[in-house]
């Protein structure tokens, strides 16, 4: 949470919505995990609607498997449809409750971040000329 913190200490998140704005770029080797779970906050920050963001996920996921099929990643592999389709449904369906349980505009100031943070954050990824929903609390 402190990475996203400095983020929204950024000299651009101070600035107008006309002001140029910098690219937001995360990555991990797969997205899924705790890189997916602050991704998908930030989306929710962003203004994204949640069936959206899940769709998303879901397609990451399905994505990520066909590239194992050829990666020869050490850890990772494809799985086959019938091993596959179980798991990706369960952890689709598991984001789905966790976004609706912890709203990122919600959990971020119980994480550590002021609400004027949560704000920047959201102000720096919203597309432009929107205004994203104010922080809770």
């Amino acid at each position: 949470m402190r990475a996203l913190a400095r983020i929204a200490r950024l000299p651009a998140a101070q600035t107008s919505p006309d002001s140029p704005r910098p690219g937001v770029c995360i990555h991990c080797s797969a997205g899924r995990d705790r890189t997916g779970l602050v991704s998908a906050w930030l989306l929710q920050l962003a203004g994204v609607a949640d069936r959206d963001i899940i769709a998303d996920y879901r397609r990451s996921l399905d994505r990520v498997n066909e590239y194992h099929r050829t990666s020869g990643h050490p850890v990772e592999k494809y799985e086959p449809p019938a091993v596959f389709e179980p798991w990706a449904g369960s952890r689709t369906e598991a984001l789905a409750e966790f976004l609706a349980a912890h709203p990122a505009a919600e959990v971020l100031p119980r994480l550590g971040l002021t609400a004027h943070e949560v704000a920047a954050l959201a102000s720096l990824l919203a597309p432009r000329g929107s205004r994203p929903a104010p922080p809770a609390g």
